[in-house]
């Protein structure tokens, strides 16, 4: 009896097997495309009333799922944080400081009269003369609500013009600057 069964398998060829598989794949693949929709193509998949919910929610209910259905029920308040006015969903928010990187270029000119001529005076003493003419920072990133700012200095640089020290004041670099928004509501 098992020499019987391997000689009726023996006797079926590739090409008869393959098309036998193909032609049930069709099949398949015809009777899954009919139970999906239907054959018509613009009403495939589900319609609006079978994903509408069960039962009718009234004003103020919103659909929950329960752990095992869906329901309408009426929300309940659990986190006061929050609050729904005509601008949208609000909160109040605490103060925060935000950080970010910038890059300073900074170049001003200014006069200062010596009072005399400055011909002799020394490089060194001319850029210190600069020194009140360029004293604040360039770039200034620090608040003093939110640590951790940085600036950018100025290079002084002074050139002697008979009387007058012409001064060059000049800052390049990156800093930190430090924006702080103070605690309020915010909605989105």
């Amino acid at each position: 009896m098992r020499k019987k069964k391997r000689e009726v398998f023996k006797n079926i060829s590739n090409k008869f097997a393959y098309t036998l598989i193909a032609v049930c794949i069709i099949v398949l693949l015809g009777i899954g495309v009919y139970a999906y929709g239907t054959t018509t193509p613009s009403v495939f998949g589900h319609s609006i009333g079978e994903l509408a919910p069960p039962t009718s929610c009234t004003t103020n209910q919103v659909l929950t799922w329960t752990g095992s259905a869906w329901s309408c029920t009426v929300p309940s308040a659990t986190d006061t944080r929050f609050t729904i006015t005509t601008s949208g969903l609000c909160y109040t928010a605490p103060a925060s400081c935000k950080s970010e990187s910038k890059t300073c270029y900074a170049d001003t000119y200014a006069s200062v009269d010596y009072g005399a001529s400055c011909s002799s005076v020394s490089q060194s003493m001319l850029n210190t003369i600069c020194s009140s003419v360029c004293q604040a920072p360039a770039c200034d990133g620090t608040n003093s609500n939110c640590p951790g700012g940085t600036t950018v200095s100025y290079t002084k640089t002074g050139s002697c013009f008979g009387n007058i020290v012409d001064c060059h004041c000049t800052a390049s670099g990156t800093y930190t600057q430090m924006t702080y928004t103070a605690a309020g509501q915010r909605c989105i």
